[in-house]
């Protein structure tokens, strides 16, 4: 199945807030990064730019989708929101690594099947892990599940103020094929992962630093072997996020699952999931009372004119090896992540 002919350039699905934090590797532990209110809207960055918003002017929203679909709605509870969480992590304006930006985006605590790793992972977006313009990971990392839940109006970087408190990644993994390329040209790889160790990561709510990511939530699995259906009831797939212009709120739109055919990409047409969205997991089948099934893609990019999300597939190219790299992998050559040749 094709999905409809759409105008205008695909934009990545980050959000982005300004930060004065120093040039320091990822943190871990400490639990505050700079202390601040919460984050503050900024021109828009020339690479990381908004999604098409659910706030669209009357004049431009598209007409109510027909049957079930769910275009933008909140989602609350069960195994996918203690997963799911935002992602808070910073990137160079330029070149220069003078100034760093801050930025939103969404990531999953899955499940590795490794027991006594020492280490716990989360899957996301390769740009929320690696600039591909100027060519650098990620740094000051810090994921919060369950945001949702937080006592305050919005996304800060104190962790007291949190169900779950916040864990910092060590390290992110990619694929080469990511950081060689740029944007849109390396948009079949946009997925990668965060490693998390499982002491002395945590810090806010909970029990303490050495309270592991994967014991604290209840993890999903990927699926990395078996293509997702895309006809009838069995392709609908769930797609969510923790936004930028609708923070805290934990948000999702389903409906059945097409193809981009322009950049091979899984399609969710109707879909107005926003900046800040990148990274959240795409899920189906979905069991809706669980709130729990296997990951097939994340949230990805999406046109500036038009309403829809793109996801790269998970099987049939690298993700399962990246994945188990980042899973079996502690020793770093940069101390922020790894790119992998698979």
């Amino acid at each position: 199945m094709r999905a409809p002919e759409l105008s205008g350039p695909p934009t990545s699905a980050a959000a982005f807030t300004e930060s004065t934090s120093p040039a320091s590797p990822m943190g871990r532990g400490t639990g505050r990064l700079r202390p601040r209110t919460g984050p503050k809207r900024t021109a828009i960055a020339p690479r990381l730019i908004l999604c098409p918003s659910p706030s669209l002017s009357e004049a431009k929203r598209p007409r109510p989708p027909p049957g079930d679909v769910i275009t933008d709605s909140e989602w609350s509870g069960e195994a996918v929101q203690t997963a799911a969480g935002r992602i808070y992590f910073e990137m160079p304006a330029d070149k220069s690594d003078k100034r760093w930006n801050g930025y939103v985006c969404s990531g999953t605590a899955v499940t590795d099947d490794v027991v006594n790793d020492g280490q716990s992972i989360i899957l996301t977006a390769a740009h929320c892990v690696f600039e591909d313009l100027n060519k650098v990971f990620a740094r000051n990392v810090m994921f919060i599940p369950n945001q949702a839940r937080t006592t305050v109006s919005g996304t800060d970087l104190n962790c007291d103020n949190d169900p779950l408190g916040c864990w910092m990644p060590t390290h992110g993994v990619v694929d080469v094929n990511w950081t060689v390329a740029t944007f849109p040209g390396n948009i079949p790889h946009d997925y990668a992962y965060y490693v998390v160790p499982n002491t002395g990561a945590h810090a806010g709510n909970g029990a303490g630093p050495d309270l592991s990511l994967e014991d604290a939530v209840r993890t999903l699995s990927v699926e990395f072997l078996t293509s997702p259906a895309l006809d009838g009831e069995d392709s609908i797939t769930h797609a969510l996020r923790y936004s930028y212009d609708q923070d805290p709120s934990f948000r999702y739109c389903a409906e059945g699952l097409d193809i981009e055919a322009d950049y091979d990409d899984y399609w969710l047409p109707s879909c107005l999931l926003s900046g800040g969205s990148s990274g959240g997991p795409w899920i189906q089948p979905m069991d809706v009372v669980t709130g729990s099934g296997p990951i097939i893609s994340v949230n990805s990019w999406g046109y500036t004119n038009s309403p829809g999300m793109a996801g790269p597939p998970l099987t049939g190219n690298s993700a399962k090896c990246v994945f188990d790299i980042a899973r079996s992998t502690s020793s770093l050559t940069d101390p922020r992540g790894i790119v992998v040749t698979c």
